[in-house]
């Protein structure tokens, strides 16, 4: 859902955790009713993003799931790396053996 059309003033406010919130909520009785504000910590200044942590929960499963995909894909790229690495050396290897047995070949030859 692009917010852009829907949503409230609240589809601006952002997640942040591990202190980087600028804002928190607090739950008032407002004519009997259980309503909830979002409250700045401090000044926040134009421009600035609000966070304010959605919660212990919040999309937990697809953050796990989103970690384990990116670990399994750097393990997936170091495991090329090596695999290119160790193919490059295997390749210079062949490229002195080629220039070793060249110098031998060509040292029995004698020049005109």
């Amino acid at each position: 859902m692009d917010s852009h059309f829907y949503g409230n003033k609240l589809r601006f406010v952002n997640h942040g955790f591990g202190g980087e919130e600028n804002s928190e909520t607090k739950y008032k009785f407002v004519k009997g009713s259980v309503r909830i504000g979002l409250y700045a910590r401090a000044d926040i200044q134009a421009g600035k993003e609000i966070l304010f942590n959605y919660g212990d929960n919040y999309q937990l499963d697809w953050l796990l799931e989103y970690n384990e995909k990116t670990k399994k894909k750097k393990r997936e790229e170091e495991q090329q790396k090596r695999k290119h690495k160790k193919k490059k050396a295997e390749h210079i290897n062949l490229f002195e053996l080629i220039q070793q047995d060249g110098e031998a070949i060509f040292s029995d030859i004698e020049d005109d």
